[in-house]
């Protein structure tokens, strides 16, 4: 059985990719187009996502074994986020050991550029203990970060209010100038005022449960082509590395003396809560430019996209997180992450399809701490076909290239 899967965005040139995912005894090919800077891919754009292993799923089932909610009820999951949150709906959508995954079609009009796009809402539904079952969405555009409200708006008028938030974002709002171009400055500047608007909306003021993932740890290693030149120079000449971002950042924002809202980052949510998502994401003035962490060449060092440049912003996230009243989860994909490069492709290092479930297990552990009782065996075994040697920490039963095994 095969399903077509298609993330549709309108406007960049696009490349295409496709990934295979096996569970159990099927297969289904998913297409999934990215939209890319570049006129043509380069070389650090020719990856092969590996495939989630379903023989891996079964912690996962675990975790969600021992939910203990309402009879017959149905939790509705939004994962909204880049191709990191796509790989984990995915995997949510491969834990029952099938991959039914069915498609809306939905249009969404960015609030910067006010264009109007074409895109996809992708839903799937999997049981849960009690005749229940965890309906999960993800909308289909590798740029939903909480800069795109819209694209969380569209989830909403066409599903049911959400019972649960994953989400991340951050990710690419970073550079690797001169081969990727830092369009996404003025997101990066305001990451904090941002991500409270984000939580400020009334859409995600009103979810029940919220968690927030930490983007991925980079293996810089894995790295070929353009971005491994980067890799490169930051090693040899950390201010040669820089140059390229430096000016471009003078040229395009550091004389622009428009005046315009912009984010006292130290203030938290009540620095922003009159701040639009338009003015954020739109271009900052020279004195906001000049007085942020110490000015272009700063920032440029530290927004590079490897370990560090993810870290800081990690950091960032989490900390503007912590000033919120409501409370907010915190799922660490980084340190799940860190260090694991025999899981990550060469020419990716950054998706690693074997840890997806370790990290969704870790994600409903988050939400549904207060919502936890003894395993539902029969579920388990059952309806989900996770016999107990499947899920114990009996590294043979995983197979080869098991995460828990190293």
């Amino acid at each position: 059985m095969v399903l077509g899967f298609f993330a549709t965005a309108i406007g960049l040139c696009s490349l295409t990719e496709a990934i295979t995912l096996n569970t159990r005894d099927r297969k289904f090919s998913m297409l999934v187009e990215e939209r890319g800077n570049l006129t043509k891919p380069s070389a650090h754009k020719k990856k092969a996502e590996a495939e989630i292993n379903p023989n891996l799923r079964c912690p996962l089932a675990k975790s969600l074994s021992t939910w203990k909610g309402p009879s017959r009820s149905q939790l509705t999951l939004y994962m909204f986020g880049d191709s990191i949150v796509r790989k984990q709906f995915e995997g949510v959508c491969g834990t029952s050991g099938g991959y039914d995954v069915k498609d809306i079609s939905v249009t969404a009009t960015d609030p910067e550029t006010k264009e109007t796009e074409q895109t996809k809402i992708f839903t799937c539904e999997i049981p849960l203990p009690g005749e229940s079952t965890l309906f999960a969405a993800f909308i289909g555009n590798h740029q939903a970060a909480p800069s795109r409200i819209d694209l969380l708006e569209s989830m909403h008028e066409h599903l049911k209010p959400p019972d649960m938030l994953y989400f991340d974002g951050g990710m690419h709002f970073l550079h690797m100038m001169p081969y990727r171009v830092w369009r996404e400055y003025p997101q990066w500047l305001n990451y904090e005022a941002i991500l409270n608007s984000f939580l400020q909306h009334p859409i995600v003021r009103d979810v029940p449960k919220l968690a927030f993932m930490t983007s991925h740890w980079i293996c810089e290693e894995k790295y070929v082509g353009d971005y491994a030149k980067v890799i490169n120079v930051i090693q040899q000449d950390p201010d040669k590395a820089v140059q390229s971002c430096t000016e471009y950042i003078t040229d395009q924002f550091a004389t622009n003396s428009t005046a315009k809202m912009q984010v006292d980052h130290g203030k938290g949510k009540d620095a922003t809560a009159a701040a639009s998502m338009h003015t954020l994401t739109s271009s900052p003035d020279a004195a906001a430019v000049a007085s942020f962490e110490g000015g272009p060449k700063q920032q440029c060092k530290d927004s590079f996209l490897v370990s560090d440049g993810v870290k800081k912003l990690n950091d960032r996230a989490v900390s503007a997180i912590k000033q919120q009243s409501k409370q907010v989860g915190v799922v660490d994909c980084y340190t799940i992450t860190k260090n694991q490069c025999e899981y990550t492709a060469s020419g990716d290092g950054r998706h690693y399809s074997d840890l997806v479930y370790k990290e969704l297990s870790q994600f409903w552990e988050t939400v549904q701490a207060d919502a936890k009782g003894p395993s539902d065996i029969s579920y388990l075994t059952e309806v989900m076909d996770c016999g107990i040697y499947r899920w114990t920490d009996r590294c043979p039963k995983y197979g080869d290239g098991d995460p828990e095994c190293a």
